[in-house]
């Protein structure tokens, strides 16, 4: 018989054999990293109260600190244990001798927390920064903004051991990247965004840092050309250049090693030419936005078709004068989420394939020169959130049910096309007084001067339409009076198709059976 000692015995036994085998794995760990001249322990929030920081660390720390915020005392703040008991932000780690080294400094706003390591009206970047021989990461979050700083040139002398160096809205931060950044061999983020005053040209050699994974130099003042060394950062999974003054042509050669690029964001720049058919070699793409640039030329339609990882697909206000949209890549795109080629010269027609997407939310194909019939099978796409058609010259049935309408509300805009009309005597929400639902604002975003009209019998024709109901004053389950003293209708089935006679009513009564 097991006693309740003998299971105790085990169950310590089995823990004690667990915890072996963590200790043992730990040492082989620590011997692997020591043998690479690596840290033995990882980001320690709580630290062993017998390990130290590296003196000459610790006084740099303070040095960082003061020259950021000189309005606060840190040596007093802070006297002892930095690691343990200092400002949100930093970071430390031990090496096999337990020695504490920096690793991680983020300064500014960085948490919710109230020690972050708040900057001061006069910050400053010190020099105290290449005394870390172990930092991985450096963050600055809205420091510099009220006096002007120069990005220093010791930052390159940082050393290899650097992974990720940030700098987010620093209105203030002038200058520019330097090719020297390529001295930092292990950078795998680099990230300078939202410093307005930030910029010039971006330096080639940044096609060196071949393990790069993320470039974001967004919302800066970055000019010339895309370097075409960026065709040797086969790593890279965002690269976001959106908001600068770029110019010239996306070089071809740049995306064909790109096959673990997901997101490309080049919007809002000056970006000419066509989009290179090479986009088909990034084939991890799930956002592509090339909106607001004077991009030309056909859209590339069976290289975007081959990019089925596809979410997100923005190309508004181009210059694809004369293209038509394509028509065979949507059947293949079924997991794009959202669509913008809005203001950029399309013409033709909005291809019947579009139905295909099935899980698309957005479609915004405004302003340019399309025509023909709104395709029936865009009622198909069962998870549309918002669709704006306005602004073309779209034509013929009004296509939509009235469950569609209402279900899509203020987000269906298809105002402004003068060709569109309505079924004869199609009222489009019978529970709302008798207007016709999309004669209202929700059509283009602001009023529309009258209602739709109905379509002639030779647009019906052309659009095949047969009435469904006649016109007669009973007939089935609908009954309805087109006497003027009639006030009100009582229908016994909700219909989406009333007959013509109704339209002299003033207002609908719903009587659900």
């Amino acid at each position: 018989m097991v006693t309740s000692s003998s299971r105790r015995t085990r169950l310590l036994l089995i823990q004690c054999r667990r915890l072996a085998l963590a200790v043992l794995c730990l040492h082989l760990l620590q011997n692997c990293r020591a043998r690479h001249g690596e840290l033995s322990a990882v980001a320690m929030t709580f630290p062993d109260q017998a390990m130290e920081l590296s003196p000459d660390e610790a006084s740099a720390v303070y040095e960082v600190f003061e020259a950021v915020n000189n309005e606060v005392l840190w040596r007093h703040e802070y006297p002892t244990n930095l690691c343990v008991e200092g400002p949100h932000g930093l970071v430390c780690a031990a090496d096999e001798q337990n020695i504490l080294h920096v690793v991680e400094l983020n300064i500014g706003w960085v948490s919710e927390a109230n020690n972050n390591v708040k900057c001061g009206p006069h910050a400053a970047i010190s020099p105290a920064l290449t005394r870390f021989p172990f930092l991985r990461k450096l963050f600055f979050y809205s420091c510099f903004i009220s006096d002007e700083v120069m990005l220093p040139s010791f930052l390159w002398r940082l050393g290899s051991s650097v992974e990720e160096l940030v700098f987010l809205r620093n209105e203030k931060l002038v200058g520019g990247l330097s090719g020297a950044i390529a001295n930092l061999t292990n950078l795998k983020r680099v990230i300078f965004a939202d410093n307005m005053a930030f910029g010039g040209a971006i330096p080639e050699q940044l096609g060196l840092l071949s393990g790069l994974e993320q470039l974001v130099l967004s919302r800066n003042d970055h000019i010339g050309e895309l370097p075409r060394s960026f065709n040797m950062l086969k790593r890279l999974r965002v690269l976001d250049l959106s908001w600068n003054s770029l110019q010239g042509a996306i070089p071809s050669s740049v995306l064909n090693s790109m096959e673990m690029l997901q997101k490309l964001d080049l919007s809002h720049n000056n970006l000419s030419s066509t989009i290179p058919d090479s986009i088909s070699k990034a084939s991890s793409l799930q956002l592509i936005d090339l909106s607001w640039n004077n991009l030309s030329g056909p859209l590339p339609d069976a290289s975007l078709g081959k990019l089925v990882h596809l979410r997100v697909l923005q190309l508004s206000y181009n210059s694809f004068q004369g293209s038509s949209l394509p028509t065979a890549m949507w059947t293949r795109l079924g997991r794009v989420m959202a669509i913008g080629i809005a203001q950029s010269g399309l013409v033709g027609k909005i291809p019947e394939s579009l139905g295909k997407v099935k899980r698309l939310r957005s479609l915004n194909l405004s302003a340019n020169q399309l025509e023909g019939p709104i395709p029936g099978s865009l009622e198909d796409l069962h998870s549309i959130f918002e669709m704006d058609l306005s602004g073309n010259r779209l034509q013929g049935l009004f296509p939509f049910s009235a469950g569609f309408i209402q279900r899509m509300g203020s987000n269906l805009k298809v105002g402004n096309n003068d060709g569109l009309c309505r079924r004869p005597g199609q009222l489009l929400n019978v529970s709302f007084p008798l207007e016709y639902y999309i004669s209202s604002a929700h059509m283009g975003g602001s009023t529309l001067a009258g209602p739709l009209p109905e379509c002639s019998a030779l647009e019906l024709a052309q659009s095949n339409y047969h009435e469904a109901l006649p016109s007669s004053s009973q007939h089935g389950a609908i009954t309805y009076d087109t006497s003027e003293a009639a006030t009100a209708v009582w229908i016994s089935i909700m219909t989406r198709m009333l007959p013509c006679a109704l339209a002299t009513l003033s207002y609908l009564v719903v009587v659900t059976p």
